[in-house]
């Protein structure tokens, strides 16, 4: 597939790739939902993913969201955005504002710096958080350790 080639023809040609593999697989999902990643691309190219159909995007920084999202969701019905990059305590409640799905909860100070910031914005059912627990002990990568889970309640 060419980078030439228009977003509605990209976008389809992506969907029945997912879902010829889909049906492939041995126990397939009902359904199987695309996150296009919106990371480095401009707003312009976010709309003509929105025109071919595209409603499901992620973002890994809350302030490239913001300026990409804040106008398109006022705008558009049924945009779902994800924070897919790592998030910094002091911009929880941007990410709560701007959010419906957070990936990535990493630790107990973050887990209850979203949980005040649902409150307080009165989010709070409407952005889903899930959080990635630890279990080889490197430090390869940001999780949290299988001890906090019951002591903070999130799993």
């Amino acid at each position: 597939m060419s980078p030439s080639q228009d977003p509605q023809s990209r976008l389809d040609a992506i969907v029945a790739r997912i879902e010829a593999a889909r049906k492939r697989s041995v126990k397939p999902a009902p359904v199987t939902h695309l996150i296009a990643v919106s990371k480095t691309h401009g707003p312009e190219a976010v709309e003509a993913l929105i025109k071919a159909g595209q409603r499901r995007f992620g973002e890994n920084r809350v302030q490239e969201a913001k300026v990409k999202f804040a106008a398109l969701n006022a705008r558009v019905r049924g945009l779902e955005l994800h924070l897919i990059g790592p998030l910094q305590t002091n911009k929880v409640r941007d990410a709560v504002a701007l959010f419906d799905y957070i990936h990535s909860l990493d630790r107990p100070k973050l887990a209850h710096a979203l949980a005040s910031a649902r409150a307080a914005t009165g989010r709070g059912s409407n952005t889903t958080c899930w959080s990635e627990h630890g279990y080889d002990h490197t430090g390869s990568r940001a999780s949290a350790p299988t001890h906090h889970s019951a002591a903070t309640g999130h799993r």
